[in-house]
């Protein structure tokens, strides 16, 4: 007789598994292989591990020869080919196993799928042409994450009609605006919508219709320029109705540095 010591963490960690009667829950054990070797290691050479719960390792492998003794009996086999029937939609539970004819594949297979699918969907957002610039605005320190969550949850000017048709609309539109997959004839055309037959501008008929064409479209009733030059220009009369005359000071100093560094860069200095 050959006495050998082993950690009582280990220990429990081999009864734990050998203890499980759940498969697809001894797969999700990351140490799978190994215990399952460790296990079948034990059985073929008769060797028991004393501890605490040395009765119901006893108790689980008498259970498990009774069964396996009862099952190979001429009376149950005769049973289970004439009235037994396999539904595959009442498997739930076999939606979670890898299973290659009718055996479960063993390893950490599930756990190491959720890792491959994380990966994907990360790959998948870091990669995303929708998302260029976020994260190059999110880089140099350029953009508000908050305001602009509080921007598109429509949290700036709350409304009773919050779950309203309208309010869900604009929602959608300032989500869609961000990401650049407002419904322009491009994007219609690669989604093959009906009668969109060509890319192409329908207003100039000149260029493809992207996210960047409609901001600078020549058929434009007004174009950026003329809406950035006027907007400071309205800005200042709502400020002068109210009576601000110190936020308009600010604002007209902020107007001049602009005009002043935008005459630097043009004259090259």
């Amino acid at each position: 007789e050959v006495i050998l010591g082993v950690n009582d963490k280990v220990v429990k960690v081999i009864l734990d598994f050998i203890n499980n009667c759940s498969n697809r829950r001894k797969l999700d054990n990351d140490y799978y292989l190994e215990l399952l070797f460790i296990e079948n290691f034990l059985e073929k050479n008769e060797i028991k591990i004393s501890g605490e719960e040395e009765n119901i390792v006893d108790n689980i492998k008498e259970i498990r020869t009774k069964l396996k003794e009862f099952l190979t009996t001429k009376s149950i086999i005769n049973t289970i080919k004439n009235d037994f029937e396999l539904i595959d939609e009442a498997l739930v539970v076999n939606e979670f196993n890898l299973i290659w004819k009718n055996k479960i594949i063993t390893g950490g297979l599930r756990t190491w799928r959720k890792k491959i699918t994380n990966a994907i969907w990360k790959n998948e957002i870091l990669n995303s042409e929708l998302l260029d610039d976020l994260f190059v605005y999110n880089y140099k320190k350029e953009f508000d994450w908050v305001s602009t969550l509080n921007f598109i949850s429509n949290r700036i000017n709350f409304s009773t009609r919050q779950c309203g048709e309208k309010d869900t609309r604009e929602r959608s539109y300032r989500i869609k605006n961000m990401l650049r997959e407002l419904p322009t004839y491009s994007i219609l055309y690669k989604r093959n919508t009906n009668k969109i037959n060509s890319p192409i501008c329908i207003r100039c008929g000149k260029e493809e219709e992207d996210w960047e064409h409609i901001w600078v479209c020549e058929s434009n009733e007004f174009s950026i320029d003329e809406i950035i030059r006027e907007s400071p220009y309205r800005f200042e009369l709502e400020l002068q109705a109210d009576g601000k005359n110190k936020e308009i000071e600010i604002l007209r100093d902020h107007l001049f540095l602009h005009q002043y560094c935008e005459e630097k860069v043009e004259n090259g200095n």
